[in-house]
């Protein structure tokens, strides 16, 4: 999926973006590559990702602060990073 949006300097935006993957062999990976044209990363960034319960969420290819998992959802795990 791609996609271009404008921002202007210092401003904040809020986006809500989703899409659903296949998961051969239980492994979902995910790429981020929002700001590698400005070779910088964003300030700030809060992701929720929904998964199902019988799967985990291992590793992320970026830094984080705190990951939290919220399972009250019925089908879906989620986790708030």
């Amino acid at each position: 999926m791609y996609f271009e949006i404008q921002i202007p300097s210092h401003a904040q935006r809020t986006y809500r973006v989703g899409y659903r993957q296949q998961t051969p062999a239980q492994k979902m990976e995910y790429i981020l590559t929002t700001t590698h044209r400005w070779h910088r990363p964003l300030e700030q960034a809060t992701f929720a990702i929904k998964i199902p319960q019988h799967l985990s969420l291992s590793e992320l290819s970026f830094p984080y602060d705190q990951m939290t998992e919220d399972s009250s959802e019925d089908r879906e795990g989620r986790y708030i990073i």
